[in-house]
């Protein structure tokens, strides 16, 4: 084998010092990785420690907070427990009760002003500002001699009224505070119209109360039908219809409110 020159022997050496010298390189970066991934673990091993300790230590402080008390401070504990529960649920009460009067409030008002409502039409009706209707009697007077006054249909009316009518009409004319029933060459007058020989009076209330009134020995229709020619029939209806009376204004009078008392 023939001998190798200084060269070639240089060559050699410089290649093989090039080899360990990256072996060695590549051997250091394995060992700092290595290095880096168990400093990792290891500060995560101790992280976990640290919060299993934390919590170990709060679990145990919290009940040996607890066991180191004495009965009466557990029982004492219980007692401001029970204290705030009952307390919560006294407001919970007092707020419903609240809501509950609120409630009653509105509806106390509502019912009071449909109460107000139904007194005023009950009012209007009876002052002959509404139209009525509702069950009744029909009076038909038939006087062919024209031998009856107006004092005689003023009697009829006021027995009605006095049998219980809530509202009169004679004829198409409803009759209120204000009518006026006179005698004339013509004949019975009601607020200036004339009613001639036939009359017929519509009364809105009971019946039987109406018709037992009329019917009273000596009363208004025997009073009545004593006259010549002079006829009653009384007839019940279970719906009666009686029109609102004509406005009539006010020129003279002036209510007087509690304030000018």
């Amino acid at each position: 084998m023939p001998e190798s020159t200084p060269k070639e022997r240089i060559t050699r050496l410089k290649d093989g010092s090039m080899r360990v010298l990256r072996e060695s390189e590549q051997a250091v970066e394995h060992q700092f990785h290595e290095a880096r991934l168990l400093a990792s673990l290891a500060f995560a091993f101790v992280l976990v420690g640290f919060l299993l300790v934390a919590q170990w230590r709060g679990t145990s402080n919290a009940s040996a907070a607890l066991e180191s008390r004495t009965d009466q401070e557990l029982a004492a504990v219980i007692q401001e427990l029970a204290v705030g529960n009952e307390s919560l649920r006294s407001e919970a009460l007092r707020l419903e009760m609240s809501l509950a009067r609120a409630e009653l409030d509105e509806s106390g008002r509502a019912d009071l002003l449909d109460k107000a409502k139904e007194e005023l039409r009950g009012v209007r009706t009876i002052a002959g500002l509404e139209a009525a209707s509702g069950p009744g009697v029909i009076v038909r007077l038939e006087d062919p001699e024209r031998v009856l006054l107006a004092q005689d249909i003023v009697a009829l009316v006021n027995e009605l009224h006095s049998a219980g009518a809530e509202a009169v009409a004679i004829g198409p004319i409803r009759i209120d505070a204000r009518s006026g029933v006179t005698d004339s060459p013509g004949g019975i007058r009601v607020d200036g119209s004339v009613i001639g020989r036939s009359i017929e009076i519509a009364a809105i209330g009971g019946s039987s109360d109406l018709e037992q009134a009329l019917a009273l020995p000596g009363g208004i229709r025997a009073t009545l039908t004593a006259y010549p020619g002079v006829t009653m029939t009384v007839l019940s209806h279970l719906e009666l219809e009686v029109p609102v009376a004509a406005p009539r204004p006010y020129t003279l009078g002036v209510p007087i409110h509690d304030d000018q008392q």
